[in-house]
C-alpha cells in the first residue's frame, strides 16, 4: 500500500483536489493506481500523461530510501494515520514521520498561538498543558512563543508531544529549532509532515500544514491571538475550537481571540472542557467566522519587530475587485466560485475553466491563502 500512496504524491502532488475528487470514486490508493492503468483519462489528460510518466518502480526506490533514513511512511489507508485528519478537505495522501509514531493514535490535542505571548498567557499555558498530559498528546510546531511551550511543557512533564513540519525532513524551521528537535525525539515525541524530505518551507505549505495541524486534532486551544494571527488558518479546520479566557478584552493581543469568542468559540476553563470534545455525539458550537473589518481601537500599538514576528492570515476583502487578483484567471475562478449558490466542486470549476488540473489547483491554493475562498469537504469551494 505504501508504494501506491506514493505513487500518487509523485503524480498528484500536495493537497490536490482533484486526488479528493478520486478518492470519492475509489476506495483505496490501489484502486487509483488500477483505474489509471484501465483509464488512461480517470483524472484528465494533465495528470493522465503525469501518471503514465511515473512508474510504481520510482516509487517503490523513494520508499526503500526513505525507510532506509529512518522514515517512516504512513498512507492515507494506515491504521496509525489519524482518522480525525482523514475528515479535512483535501487531507495528505501520505504522511512522513520520524519517532514515536503510535502517539498518533492518541488522544490528540492542538496548541496555538501568539510568538509573542505575554506573562499571562505563559503562566496561563503552562498550567494548562501540564493538566493536559495527564490524558491527552499535544500537537505543535516549534516556533518561538505558544507552541513551543506546549512542546517543551509536554516533556518536562515526562510526556511525548507531536511536531509539524510546514517542510521536508532536510530542512529547519523554525532556524535554529534542530536541538530542540531532537529533544523531541529523544524524550518519546514524534515529528510528522506531508512533505518529501527536500521540499522547503513556503507561504503555501504552511497553508497545507494548518489543515493538518487544526484537522489531525479533535479540539485545538488558542492561548492569545491577535486579529491576524497566524493560528486561525488552523483553528478552521479543528473540529472544536478552544481560547484561553481573555486576560485584558481591550488588549491588541487578545483581539483575535475577543472576536471568535463573540462568532461562538468555546472558552477553556478546565481539562473537562476538552474531554467533552471527544465525547461520542459531541457537536462544537457553530463559529460564524468572518474577516474583521472595523477599526481596532486600542491605547497599545504593535512595534514593526512585533508585527513581523507573527504568521499572518492575510486580510479578506469584502467586494474584491479584478485589480486585487494575481490574473484574469484568478478573478473567473473567483468569479465562479462567488456566484454559485452552494460550495461548488473542483470538477465543476475545471470543466468551466480552459486550464490544466495543476494551474487550477495552485490558483485555488492562491485564493485560499489570500483568504478569498475556503475548501469544503467533498473537494468543494466557497467564498469565505
Amino acid at each position: 500500500m505504501k508504494k501506491y500512496s506514493l505513487w500518487l504524491l509523485l503524480v498528484f502532488g500536495y493537497a490536490n483536489p482533484a486526488l479528493g475528487s478520486l478518492r470519492e470514486r475509489f476506495e483505496t490508493a490501489v484502486d487509483i493506481y488500477n483505474a489509471f492503468k484501465t483509464n488512461i483519462a480517470a483524472a484528465g489528460a494533465e495528470l493522465s500523461e503525469k501518471a503514465a510518466d511515473t512508474t510504481l518502480d520510482e516509487a517503490e526506490k523513494l520508499l526503500t530510501k526513505l525507510e532506509s533514513r529512518g522514515i517512516t511512511v504512513i498512507p492515507f489507508e494506515d491504521d496509525l494515520y489519524p482518522d480525525a485528519l482523514a475528515e479535512v478537505p483535501n487531507p495528505p495522501c501520505v504522511l512522513f514521520a520520524k519517532g514515536n509514531t503510535s502517539l498518533l493514535k492518541n488522544k490528540l490535542v492542538t496548541i496555538g498561538g501568539s510568538r509573542k505571548a505575554t506573562q499571562y498567557t505563559i503562566a496561563a499555558e503552562t498550567h494548562v498543558c501540564e493538566e493536559l498530559c495527564g490524558k491527552y498528546t499535544l500537537v505543535a510546531s516549534l516556533v518561538e512563543g505558544c507552541e513551543q511551550l506546549a512542546c517543551i511543557t509536554a516533556m518536562k512533564m515526562g510526556k511525548g508531544c507531536i511536531e509539524i513540519l510546514p517542510c521536508g525532513f532536510d530542512h529547519e524551521y523554525p532556524k535554529g529549532s534542530h536541538v530542540l528537535r531532537e529533544q523531541v525525539l529523544m524524550n518519546g515525541g514524534c515529528i510528522i509532515t506531508e512533505f518529501l524530505p527536500d521540499v522547503k518551507s513556503c507561504n503555501a505549505n504552511f497553508i497545507r500544514r494548518a489543515r493538518i495541524a487544526g484537522g489531525i486534532s479533535k479540539a485545538m486551544i488558542i492561548f492569545q491571538a491577535r486579529i491576524n494571527s497566524g493560528a486561525f488558518n488552523a483553528a478552521k479546520y479543528s473540529p472544536a475550537l478552544f481560547f484561553l479566557p481573555i486576560h485584558d478584552i481591550f488588549s491588541y493581543k487578545y483581539a483575535g481571540a475577543v472576536q471568535y469568542i463573540r462568532n461562538g468559540a468555546s472558552i477553556y476553563y478546565t481539562v473537562e472542557d476538552i474531554d467533552n470534545a471527544f465525547k461520542e455525539g459531541f457537536s462544537a458550537p457553530e463559529i460564524n467566522v468572518k474577516a474583521i473589518i472595523t477599526e481596532q481601537k486600542k491605547a497599545e500599538k504593535p512595534t514593526a519587530a512585533e508585527n513581523k514576528a507573527e504568521e499572518k492570515a492575510p486580510a479578506e476583502s469584502i467586494t474584491p475587485s479584478e485589480e486585487l487578483f494575481e490574473t484574469p484567471v484568478h478573478y473567473s475562478v473567483y468569479k465562479k466560485i462567488s456566484a454559485s449558490e452552494s460550495p461548488i466542486t473542483f470538477d465543476e470549476l475545471f470543466r468551466n475553466e480552459d486550464i490544466g488540473i495543476t494551474e487550477l489547483s495552485e490558483i485555488l491554493l492562491d485564493l485560499e491563502i489570500a483568504a478569498l475562498i475556503k475548501a469544503v469537504p467533498g473537494s468543494r469551494y466557497t467564498v469565505c
